[in-house]
This record gives structure tokens, C-alpha cells and sequence, in this order.
């Protein structure tokens, strides 16, 4: 609840640092730390800090049986934003995307069907995306946390 308050207050770092502590003392519950790791992509891309949003969503997507193809997707966007140049990582990410699709139900989860779309379209408008990060805070609703100075391109 800290972290989510520090990211109401528009201050991403103290929320990082909230979020990181929790993880640091959290040790048994998966879920508890899926949601952690995914707080902390979000304070990462808040700050502009791609490497960390990077190494969160990594964590997420080889730890946990959760919506991989939203942590691939994840991933992808922000080294997209850390390294616009390495294409041939965000193309092997990008392909990866929509294997993980998940079923429940015999529904998709509309999140990951967005990732897929996104991900085939950075495929065909050769390896380019607009702010692809900034698009998914926005779908998030995180972009209302984060300082308006930060959201200037």
C-alpha cells in the first residue's frame, strides 16, 4: 500500500523503494512477488529507467506461469527504449510474443492479444514502434502517476 501511495504522490523512486524492500523480505508467495516485480516495471518506465523495467520483466517471464506473453511483451518495449539498434533481440522477442498465449475458459486474455498485435505490428512496419512504453502506461492508467515532465517526447 506504501508503494502504491508513493506512486499517487508522483514520487516513482520512493515507490521503488517500497517495492524493492517488499521483495527483499518476501520469500514464499509466487504471486505476491509476480505482482511485485510487475510494480516495479512500472515505476521503472515511470523514472525512464529501461535496464531495470528490462530485468524485471525477465524475472517475471522465466519465474512464473502468469501472462508470459505480457512479461515478453514487456521486455521487448523496454529494451526497445534502452536500445532502439539491437534488432536483433527485440525481433527474437517479438517472435517469442505470441507463444505464450494463454486460455482460460476458451477465452484469451484480452491484455496478451494487445501484446500480440503490437508485437506482429513492430514485425511488419520494420522494427519500429511510437513510444510503445508510454502507450502501455497509458493503458495502464500509469502515465497518471508519473511527472508530466517525464511524459514529454
Amino acid at each position: 500500500m506504501r508503494g502504491k501511495r508513493e506512486m499517487t504522490k508522483k514520487c516513482p523512486h520512493s515507490a521503488a523503494a517500497v517495492y524493492t524492500a517488499a521483495l527483499n523480505s518476501e520469500t514464499d508467495w509466487e504471486y505476491v512477488k509476480f505482482t511485485l516485480h510487475l510494480e516495479l516495471c512500472w515505476t521503472s518506465m515511470a523514472t525512464g529507467d529501461w535496464a531495470k523495467c528490462a530485468y524485471h520483466a525477465k524475472v517475471q517471464f522465466e519465474s512464473s506461469n502468469r501472462s508470459k506473453t505480457f512479461c515478453a511483451y514487456l521486455e521487448m518495449i523496454a529494451l526497445y527504449h534502452k536500445s532502439p539498434g539491437d534488432t536483433a533481440a527485440l525481433v527474437k522477442l517479438a517472435e517469442e510474443v505470441p507463444k505464450h498465449l494463454l486460455v482460460i475458459a476458451g477465452k484469451h486474455i484480452h491484455v496478451e492479444k494487445y501484446c500480440i498485435r503490437k508485437a506482429r505490428s513492430f514485425l511488419k512496419n520494420k522494427n519500429f514502434l511510437f513510444c510503445p512504453a508510454y502507450e502501455l502506461m497509458y493503458f495502464f492508467g500509469i502515465s497518471a502517476f508519473c511527472d508530466d515532465k517525464r511524459l514529454r517526447l
